[in-house]
């Protein structure tokens, strides 16, 4: 992961740049949830650190069932500062259509919104091998 030293502005490092000189303004106003950028900065590194802790590692891929949403910014920004693979895959799938995707994907792990636990569950017992799953929410 580059450091702020080096003079690389990449996209794991976008949201400390925006909290370290626009900490309060709004990076997202989603439905009622908003987020400065310092509190999307600190959610995205928390992420982060806890996936580094969960022992995923650079290029491990993480998949996410979800719709639009603060929480699935977040994991698009804690992915690209752990150097982690994020594979957004869409609710509007079948379970057959959803299977085959994660399937391909091979996901070390598959994070998914509560509104689509009986979509994710239902594309998950096709699949020959088990996957850790674990709930999309705020960190």
């Amino acid at each position: 992961m580059a450091r702020r030293e080096d003079g690389l502005h990449t996209l794991g490092r976008w949201t400390a740049d925006r909290a370290a000189s626009t900490p309060g303004r709004v990076a997202i106003d989603d439905r009622g949830v908003t987020l400065l950028y310092r509190d999307l900065d600190r959610r995205a590194a928390a992420l982060a650190e806890a996936f580094h802790a969960a022992g995923y590692g650079i290029g491990d891929r993480i998949a996410t069932v979800t719709g639009n949403s603060s929480d699935h910014v977040v994991v698009f920004f804690a992915c690209a500062k752990a150097g982690l693979v994020l594979v957004p895959l869409s609710w509007r799938l079948s379970p057959a259509e959803l299977a085959e995707q994660l399937e391909h994907a091979d996901p070390a792990l598959v994070l998914v919104e509560h509104e689509f636990d009986a979509l994710a569950a239902a594309a998950l017992s096709r699949l020959p091998a088990p996957a850790h799953t674990a709930p999309l929410g705020p960190a």
